[in-house]
């Protein structure tokens, strides 16, 4: 759709993807475009207006205040015209839930299945992304909900809080930890370990832990992703620390769960856009997140 101005959807877009998360480089990872192609569409539009939106600092953008009492009209518009493009809203289109794979494979399973019964013709669609990029696809409405790690803070999200799941030892079964009913951070001297997620909140918690109990951690392995830190641990490579809610999915009849000595939360939480409108079937996916992520997080700590 083009304007006499000659400004098109695409133009509106890439300006309200910018004003959303901040930069043209995230922007572009959002729209799916090149970052030069965002930054032509910033140009072009802003000739288009005979108008400067963003001041470029240092190689960076600053919304001008322009920019500032443009991007409601903008996001009415396209609100308006993606109201429209789905009609039907989930009749006609899925419901596109944007997680990384953790909870894919934890959480989603038994959610999408009662949600299967409960609406038989709606369709889903589960897009694996990492948690910063389900947050921006839920802002730019390319996903309708988002399941992510707190803390999360995105003038464009909406959340509610899931669960506090806390941290389990995945265990080879013949290890002599397996033994253990609760394991402790001196248990951990000398144990080759698998940790995940080096430099993030949860992993700087349990190395100044390991830290004040003397201990210099074995760390035989380095991943972001509990699965597959699980699929080490079958090895016999050693164990590893990780949130009880996605290990819910991770027992094997080789693979020993137990009790951590320390009090290492971790919060989840599932997004929507701020202005998208709330239904009966948002609704009640929230519920069946709410529910089955707290019972999944409990049954693991209990065994």
């Amino acid at each position: 759709m083009m304007t006499e101005t000659g400004i098109e959807l695409r133009h509106l877009r890439a300006f309200r993807a910018v004003m959303t998360v901040g930069s043209t480089l995230h922007a572009a990872k959002v729209l799916g475009l090149s970052q030069p192609s965002v930054s032509r569409l910033i140009s072009e539009l802003e000739s288009a207006r005979a108008e400067i939106l963003f001041e470029r600092r240092q190689g960076r953008l600053y919304p001008t205040d322009s920019a500032r009492q443009l991007i409601d009209e903008v996001s009415r518009a396209l609100e308006g015209v993606e109201a429209v493009a789905s009609s039907d809203r989930w009749g006609q289109r899925p419901l596109t839930i944007a997680t990384p794979n953790g909870l894919a494979t934890s959480l989603l399973p038994p959610v999408l299945r009662s949600m299967q019964e409960i609406y038989p013709r709606l369709k889903i669609s589960v897009d694996l992304l990492t948690y910063h990029e389900a947050i921006n696809a839920v802002a730019m409405r390319r996903a309708d909900i988002g399941l992510v790690k707190m803390p999360v803070d995105h003038p464009a999200i909406a959340l509610e809080e899931l669960v506090t799941a806390q941290t389990v030892a995945l265990i080879p079964s013949e290890h002599p930890l397996a033994k253990l009913d609760l394991v402790r951070v001196r248990d951990l001297r000398g144990v080759p370990l698998i940790l995940l997620g080096r430099h993030r909140p949860f992993r700087v918690q349990l190395d100044e832990a390991m830290e004040r109990a003397g201990i210099v951690p074995n760390v035989v392995l380095e991943t972001h992703a509990v699965n597959v830190a699980r699929s080490f641990v079958e090895a016999g490579i050693g164990i590893t620390l990780a949130n009880a809610l996605i290990a819910s999915r991770q027992a094997r009849p080789n693979i020993a769960v137990r009790r951590f000595e320390i009090n290492l939360p971790h919060t989840f939480a599932a997004i929507t856009s701020r202005n998208a409108p709330r239904s009966q079937i948002l609704d009640t996916i929230f519920d069946l997140l709410r529910t089955t992520s707290k019972r999944l997080a409990e049954d693991t700590v209990l065994q």
